[in-house]
């Protein structure tokens, strides 16, 4: 079944660099997390077990980058029992167990293509425009229950303005309104997030809570745990 709300960490395997900072690394995190999804990975078997109601996913070497009670995505068996998002219950080296939502009828799972397991993006968010060698994105959502409010982040370190010390380390993002393209809207609002973990004391430490309307952005941007900042772009009932 699709999980209306997930969460992704600095942790998940194959998830992008923030970098230190580094330009385009908060878009390329956002991207993966809201839109395109990362980590894929080929099982080699997957199979069910009727005592305990999982399906091990067996990747037969270490390093598949998947932690315990993350969503990940199956594709590939010609059972769909097998195929979907599931939530991790289980980790080791060579594996992961999930608890599937429908019993499979078959212990085994059997394929005509390949397997494929990997971490899901979102879903509902796209984005409406890019431009890679500025680092320019804007983000837009797709259900029919959002406001008309589009995010733009600038993530290139050398934007217009915010020049002072630390500068380097915060993106730029704009709410847009009355979004007709890139160059036709209404910016309604200017705002700075941190967008690295240079003064950090655990390196890298963030994560990303999100649904279809709305997403939240934790990253530890100086020392110990005061130093934690959550911002947040999307709708919630009434207040946006």
């Amino acid at each position: 079944m699709p999980y209306p709300v997930k969460w992704y960490t600095h942790d998940f395997g194959g998830v992008p660099n923030l970098g230190n900072p580094l330009a385009g690394g908060l878009i390329s995190i956002l991207r993966a997390c809201l839109v395109d999804g990362f980590n894929d990975q080929v099982p080699t078997t997957m199979t069910y077990d009727i005592p305990s109601d999982e399906i091990t996913i067996d990747f037969g070497a270490p390093g598949h980058g998947f932690l315990w009670a993350q969503i990940i995505e199956v594709t590939g068996a010609d059972q769909s029992e097998y195929n979907g998002e599931h939530r991790v219950s289980e980790v080791s080296t060579n594996w992961i167990k999930v608890k599937p939502e429908n019993t499979p009828g078959v212990g085994t799972a059997t394929t005509g293509t390949a397997f494929g397991c990997r971490t899901p993006p979102v879903g509902g968010w796209s984005v409406l425009y890019y431009d890679a060698p500025t680092h320019n994105i804007i983000f837009g959502r797709t259900d029919a229950a959002a406001t008309e409010y589009k995010f733009r982040l600038y993530n290139d370190q050398t934007y217009d303005s915010n020049s002072g010390t630390y500068g380097n380390y915060h993106a730029k993002v704009e709410i847009l309104s009355d979004y007709i393209d890139e160059l036709t809207n209404t910016i309604e609002y200017t705002l700075y997030w941190p967008a690295a973990y240079t003064y950090s004391d655990v390196g890298a430490y963030w994560s990303i809570f999100a649904d279809k309307l709305i997403f939240y952005w934790n990253n530890r941007h100086a020392q110990n745990e005061g130093n934690d900042s959550c911002m947040i772009f999307g709708d919630i009932n009434s207040v946006i």
